[in-house]
């Protein structure tokens, strides 16, 4: 195999003596924000900013007025409040912030979490009527529901009121809800797009409690929302880098009985808390309940004011975490077999994993990384999604629930499909412009278990990969995903 040839970038020695001079930087610190773009005090600074300043007006976000002024008057009438939120880290900590919250206002309040085994990423029917039937008369999404146009037209009609709160691409209809707040509307114009889930939640937190008692949401709740906003890899730009700064330092120092036994449970109580602390260390814990079907657990834990009682929740999910490891090896395993037997590199144009002992469930496409070719690319990747390329063309139509966005769960795929789409990729998805700048493959799987994402190693493909994408893939074996 060609080894690769790395063509490094000169640096421009005059911008970094002048940033290093202007702004008191060392030379390596201006020499790394020259390289980002970042070659002015003006721009270097407005990166680098943190202060509580940078977090923008919350009414700004669209819908937020009608989001407050809903759930003001639910709580002044007695309502009973359901916050559903979903069973990743961004979700869990989503739904603990608002739960903590509404309690704190004396709101009749619950929770729910779908289970990801039987239920699936998002609203859906029999939930909503299980709660309309408890008593619920309103729900509020959190991390979800931008794309439950369905779900929610059937909440209107039960007599359930629904605020949708949620951070993920939307699609061109929006739910008929109360509000809708969801920085990535197309008619918003708040100044950031790239909230968590949880940021979104913050911000409404900040919009019902008005700008007087911004320092007060802060310190209460910005520990959880700084955790949820690493764990969904948002861009640590703008507000994030805000809200991160500031959630890890009190972090260090948190008051919430199941953060604190998570650290010590994981071995890092005594030890700087940095978004790398929280990536591998707490979030992959937080993660493993949820992916074994147990995000309640995860949901007790911050929800509980008993040290006791978190702390035997945080040792249950490090035993979790362990499981999850074991799970996904084997999984890993399994995906491998697979792959050798099926995948047929004269014919198929995308790579296809689907087990006869699914149980009945159907395929997903996952969400995957790319063995991919830059180009000159002049675009970032997240601009070229495997979901938006999809919803382009007439592949969709053999998809049965397309999720919102590449790092959203899933879409799911009919089993009789499966060969389809092995043979016939949405070609968007495979090349995106004339001059190839990107080639994407993408694994499609649902086999036994099966229940979250794969890295599979390019090496197990190198026999099968055409000369010209061999030389450039990358060939290092990977983990499954956390």
């Amino acid at each position: 195999m060609k080894s690769k040839k790395w063509n490094i970038a000169r640096p421009n020695i005059g911008a970094i003596r002048s940033l290093a001079k202007t702004c008191g930087y060392a030379p390596l610190t201006a020499a790394v924000l020259c390289a980002r773009g970042l070659d002015t005090p003006e721009k270097a600074q407005t990166f680098l900013a943190h202060d509580l300043s940078g977090l923008h007006d919350p009414f700004l976000l669209p819908d937020m007025h009608a989001a407050v002024e809903a759930i003001d008057n639910a709580i002044a009438n007695g309502e009973h409040i359901a916050v559903f939120g979903d069973y990743d880290v961004d979700g869990i900590t989503s739904t603990c912030v608002l739960v903590r919250y509404l309690k704190s206002r004396g709101a009749a309040c619950r929770y729910y979490i779908p289970d990801r085994l039987s239920e699936g990423y998002g609203l859906n029917k029999p939930a909503l009527l299980k709660l309309r039937d408890s008593g619920v008369s309103m729900v509020i999404t959190v991390d979800s529901g931008i794309t439950a146009v369905e779900e929610i037209a059937y909440a209107n009609e039960i007599g359930l009121k629904v605020v949708v709160t949620d951070h993920h691409e939307c699609k061109d209809d929006l739910p008929d809800a109360v509000a809708v707040v969801n920085p990535k509307r197309t008619d918003s114009t708040y100044p950031f797009k790239d909230l968590a889930g949880v940021g979104v939640v913050f911000k409404l937190v900040c919009a019902l409690e008005g700008p007087e008692n911004l320092e007060q949401v802060v310190t209460t709740y910005l520990d959880l929302v700084a955790v949820g906003t690493i764990a969904d890899v948002m861009r640590l730009q703008g507000e994030n880098r805000v809200i991160v700064t500031y959630g890890l330092l009190l972090l260090q120092q948190t008051d919430n009985p199941g953060l604190r036994m998570l650290m010590r449970e994981a071995g890092v109580e005594t030890r700087r808390m940095t978004a790398s602390v929280v990536s591998f260390t707490l979030a992959p814990r937080i993660n493993a309940a949820g992916r074994m079907g147990c995000a309640d657990e995860a949901a007790q834990l911050f929800l509980t004011d008993s040290p006791s009682y978190a702390q035997e929740i945080a040792a249950l999910l490090c035993c979790q975490n362990k499981e999850r490891q074991n799970a996904e090896n084997e999984i890993l395993r399994q995906a491998y077999e697979v792959l050798q037997k099926e995948y047929d590199p004269q014919e198929d144009r995308m790579i296809v994993l689907w087990g006869e002992n699914s149980a009945g469930h159907p395929p997903k496409i996952l969400r995957c990384p790319r063995w991919y070719i830059p180009r000159a690319a002049r675009e970032p990747l997240h601009k070229h999604t495997f979901f938006a390329a999809v919803r382009r063309t007439k592949t969709q139509k053999v998809l049965l629930r397309s999720a919102s966005d590449d790092a959203a769960e899933s879409s799911t795929l009919c089993h009789t499909n499966v060969r389809c789409f092995r043979l016939d990729p949405p070609k968007s998805a495979l090349r995106y412009d004339a001059a190839e700048q990107y080639i994407f493959r993408y694994i499609i799987c649902r086999h036994q278990n099966w229940q979250w994402p794969l890295r599979m190693p390019t090496d197990m493909l190198l026999p099968a990969v055409p000369d010209a994408l061999r030389h450039e893939c990358p060939c290092r074996r990977l983990r499954p995903m956390l």
